[in-house]
């Protein structure tokens, strides 16, 4: 397993809100390069991955 993807997006100066932690809430919920959307309280950066594209969303309730 590799890295836990807040605390990449962390050192890389990249925030992502958080609510649960979990992954119900739905509120860190990302999307990879490939359309798949993942929570990414409860995910991580695959090992020997060295990079990991990712699209933010934009929820104003947030």
């Amino acid at each position: 397993m590799g890295e836990p993807l807040l605390e990449v997006a962390d050192r890389a100066g990249v925030f992502i809100p958080t609510g649960c932690l979990m992954g119900s809430c739905h509120a860190c919920e990302v999307e990879l390069e490939d359309g798949h959307c993942i929570c990414a309280c409860i995910a991580a950066v695959p090992a020997g991955r060295e990079y990991l594209t990712i699209n933010l969303f934009v929820d104003p309730t947030w």
